[in-house]
């Protein structure tokens, strides 16, 4: 994450936390770690130039980023059919999604 972080809520701590969480979900459904993938700048793909982990489900390749819009951030989840992409988003989670809904969005989400 960056080191501008706007929100007073949540902390920066709180919603790495939750994109932690994110990831651990995915792993109680079976993903496994898959390595790294490096997004450059300009490429439409992860959009960042940052690393990302990357978790594989089902032939399907999944790492979890964030959007960060006015009011809060978002947890968005973005997969590909390969590990080099390029990525597809998710719809945004809200950081603050209850648990037990953020479960069901999840394996609706991905097809478990």
């Amino acid at each position: 994450m960056s080191g501008s972080w706007q929100y007073a809520i949540p902390t920066e701590d709180r919603f790495k936390e939750r994109k932690d969480f994110v990831i651990t979900m995915l792993c109680s459904f079976g993903a496994v770690y898959a390595g790294r993938f490096d997004a450059p700048e300009g490429t439409g793909q992860a959009g960042d130039g940052r690393e990302y982990s990357l978790w594989e489900l089902d032939g399907q390749y999944y790492h979890v980023n964030e959007k960060h819009l006015a009011d809060k951030p978002f947890i968005v989840v973005e997969w590909a059919d390969s590990p080099a992409g390029p990525f597809k988003g998710l719809k945004p989670i809200p950081y603050d999604i209850p648990n037990d809904e953020l479960e069901r969005f999840l394996r609706t989400e991905v097809g478990i």
